[in-house]
């Protein structure tokens, strides 16, 4: 969020999409997908 606030609009929005990128390939991620799609509770280990 620190970085963002010194960039410009545009700069931010592609900023954030590949951070989103890189946060949708964790395993937390795969787990919170698979959890809903089996409608259980996600088990979080922090990866």
């Amino acid at each position: 969020m620190r970085a963002i606030m010194s960039m410009l609009f545009d700069e931010s929005i592609v900023n954030a999409e590949s951070q989103i990128a890189l946060l949708a390939m964790t395993e937390g991620a795969k787990e919170g997908l698979r959890a809903f799609g089996e409608k259980r509770k996600p088990t979080w280990t922090g990866r």
